[in-house]
């Protein structure tokens, strides 16, 4: 096998994400606990990172769509493993405000209307092993996830204070 060993880590700013599975859900086309998503590339991209060693896939355009072009991607894994040191840093803006995910709430990325992600993914280079050969997986490291605005969030947002009003004094029963 002849493979390249990628030392450098990637940023990609305005990412385009598709088939997002933060949460782990099991699929047909993941198992359950495998956390990924794919970031898409134009072909100029795609090819200046498979020439780095990047595991990006190229698929042909679909029957009638051959004006389109390849389409290009890239699986990102996200893996919360034993190391805290090695957990991806995610953070979730919504109206302005940073949240950093985690484990327990980096699902709400799978359904989020998102207007841009910035990210940093690392690569790792595994040893040839029971037959397969060596090769590169893109880890997630850093994301910064914009999620639309909703103007009625921010003109409802709870400002600390007690202000609701509660069942005793209810007017509408």
């Amino acid at each position: 096998y002849i493979t390249m060993a990628v030392k450098d880590k990637i940023t990609l700013y305005n990412a385009h994400l598709i088939f997002r599975n933060f949460s782990g859900k099991a699929s047909d086309f993941t198992v359950e606990g495998d956390r990924n998503f794919c970031v898409v590339f134009d072909e100029e991209q795609a090819n200046e990172l498979l020439s780095l060693g990047w595991p990006v896939k190229v698929k042909a355009p679909r029957e009638g769509h051959e004006d389109e072009g390849n389409f290009c991607y890239m699986k990102v894994k996200v893996k919360f493993g034993s190391n805290p040191n090695l957990h991806p840093q995610v953070y979730r803006i919504v109206n302005g405000k940073k949240v950093r995910l985690t484990e327990a709430t980096i699902g709400t990325l799978d359904y989020d209307a998102l207007t841009k992600v910035d990210m940093r993914i690392r690569p790792y280079n595994y040893p040839a092993k029971g037959g397969r050969g060596p090769g590169v997986s893109a880890y997630l490291e850093t994301m910064y996830a914009t999620v639309e605005d909703d103007p009625l969030a921010a003109m409802y947002e709870d400002d600390g204070t007690d202000n609701f009003i509660d069942d005793a004094e209810n007017p509408f029963e």
